[in-house]
C-alpha cells in the first residue's frame, strides 16, 4: 500500500509538469524564504556549489521551450556547474526599472517596482539569449570557500536589403558576473550586471542604451541553542541606465537604489524532522528618472519604505519519503512620487498598502531522486475537478537527482 501511494504521488507530480512556469518548486513552496537553505542558493551564492555538487536538476515549464536546469559536478575542494535557460542572466535590462529587474527575480528583495513613469524607449532592443551561464567554486581550507558565476547573453536581428540600401540591426548584449565567499555559517556575494544595446534602421542609428548594476547580499546564522539559530539577511543594490534617441539627440536616464535587512529565528526540530524559519524585514527603495536630457524641470523621484515586513515558512516530513512545506508573507509599504517644481505632467502621489501571499507544496523522495511541486492556490482550497474544483494541481514542478 505504501509503495502504491508513493507511486501515485510521483505520477501526479509528473502529470503536472506540463503546466508549470520556469521556477524552482521547493523554494516557491516556502514563499522564497532564504533562511531555509536550498540548491537554488548557487544562483546568487555560487560558492554553494560545493555543498550541492554532483546534482542534476530540471525545472519544468508550461511547454517544451520553457524551463531551466542545472548540472553541478565536483569534489569536496573543487567544483563547476552549468545552468540552462536562467532568465536572471539574460533578461532585457534596458527597461524602466533596472533595480527591480536586477534583484527581484532571483533575490530576497521586498520592494515593489519603482519604474513609474515608464521609460519612453522601453522595448526598443531585441531580447538576448544565453551564450554561457557557468559556475566555478573551490575550497579555501577549513569551512571557507569561494565561487563565481559568469553569464553572457546576446541577441541580434540583422538585415540588408538586396540591391543596396542601408543595413538594419537590432542587438543587445548582457554580462552577469557574481562572486561569493562563505565562512562557516556566513555567506556573502557581489553581483555585477552590464548591458548594452543598439538599433540601426536604413544605415542610421536609432536608439542606443547602456546599463550598469551592482548588488551585494549577505546571509548568516548565529547559534542560539541546540535547535535554534538566529538568521540575518542584508542586501544593497544600485543600478543606472541611459537610453539615447539618436535622431532626436535626446537621452533618458534612471538611477535606482535599494536596501533591505531581515532578522529572525530558524528552528531544527526532531519531530517530523521539521524546519521552521521566520524573519522580520525592513526595506527602502529610491528611483530618480530624467525622461529627457533636453528638457528642464522634468525629473521624477519615487521612494518606498517597507515597514513592517514578515515571512515565515515550515518544512516537515510526513513520512520518510513525503515532505510538506508552506510559507506565508506580509509587507506593508509606503510609496510616494514627487516631481520637480514646474513639472506638472508627472504629478505627485502617495499610497500606503499591504501585500499578503502564501504558498504550499510537496516533496517526494525516491532514493536519490526528489520531485517537488508547488500547489496551485485554487486547487489546495477548492480541490480537484471530481469534487467540484477547476484548477491545475501544481503551478511548479522540479526534479532533482543526486549522485
Amino acid at each position: 500500500m505504501k509503495l502504491s501511494i508513493k507511486t501515485l504521488t510521483v505520477c501526479a507530480l509528473a502529470a503536472a509538469t506540463f503546466a508549470t512556469p520556469v521556477m524552482a518548486a521547493r523554494r516557491t513552496g516556502l514563499a522564497n524564504n532564504l533562511l531555509i537553505l536550498d540548491k537554488d542558493d548557487v544562483f546568487f551564492f555560487p560558492q554553494a556549489l560545493l555543498k550541492y555538487r554532483n546534482l542534476i536538476n530540471f525545472d519544468y515549464g508550461a511547454g517544451s521551450g520553457d524551463g531551466s536546469g542545472m548540472l553541478l559536478l565536483g569534489q569536496p575542494d573543487f567544483g563547476f556547474g552549468l545552468l540552462i535557460n536562467r532568465a536572471d542572466a539574460t533578461q532585457a535590462m534596458l527597461s524602466a526599472d533596472t533595480l527591480g529587474a536586477l534583484v527581484t527575480s532571483q533575490r530576497d528583495y521586498e520592494l515593489g517596482q519603482l519604474g513609474v513613469p515608464a521609460n519612453p524607449y522601453a522595448g526598443s532592443f531585441v531580447a538576448p539569449s544565453t551564450l554561457i551561464d557557468a559556475l566555478l567554486a573551490f575550497s579555501l581550507g577549513g569551512d571557507s570557500s569561494m565561487g563565481f558565476r559568469l553569464g553572457i547573453g546576446n541577441g541580434q536581428n540583422y538585415s540588408k536589403p538586396a540591391g543596396g540600401g542601408g543595413e538594419n540591426n537590432d542587438s543587445q548584449f548582457t554580462l552577469k558576473l557574481t562572486g561569493g565567499f562563505t565562512s562557516g555559517d556566513f555567506d556573502a556575494s557581489a553581483d555585477i550586471f552590464l548591458a548594452s544595446g543598439g538599433t540601426v534602421a536604413g544605415g542610421s542609428d536609432q536608439f542606443s542604451g547602456t546599463m550598469f548594476g551592482l548588488t551585494t547580499l549577505i546571509r548568516g546564522f548565529s547559534p542560539m541553542g541546540d535547535k535554534i539559530d538566529l538568521g540575518y539577511l542584508g542586501q544593497l543594490g544600485f543600478a543606472n541606465w541611459a537610453l539615447t534617441n539618436s535622431p532626436a539627440n535626446d537621452t533618458a536616464s534612471r538611477i535606482n537604489f535599494g536596501l533591505m535587512g531581515g532578522l529572525g529565528p530558524r528552528y531544527h526540530l526532531e519531530s517530523m524532522n521539521a524546519t521552521v524559519a521566520a524573519y522580520a524585514a525592513l526595506a527602502f527603495g529610491y528611483s530618480s528618472f530624467d525622461p529627457s536630457s533636453e528638457g528642464s524641470n522634468d525629473e521624477v523621484n519615487n521612494t518606498q519604505f517597507v515597514l513592517p515586513g514578515a515571512r515565515m515558512s515550515l518544512e516537515a516530513s510526513l513520512t520518510n519519503w513525503l515532505i510538506f512545506r508552506s510559507g506565508m508573507e506580509y509587507f506593508f509599504s509606503f510609496t510616494s512620487q514627487s516631481d520637480e517644481p514646474g513639472n506638472e505632467q508627472s504629478g505627485r502621489f502617495g499610497n500606503q498598502d499591504g501585500s499578503f501571499g502564501w504558498n504550499a507544496g510537496l516533496g517526494v523522495v525516491v532514493d536519490q531522486l526528489t520531485i517537488d511541486g508547488s500547489f496551485s492556490h485554487a486547487w489546495l482550497t477548492q480541490g480537484p475537478d471530481f469534487i467540484g474544483g477547476d484548477s491545475q494541481l501544481f503551478t511548479m514542478v522540479s526534479a532533482t537527482y543526486t549522485f
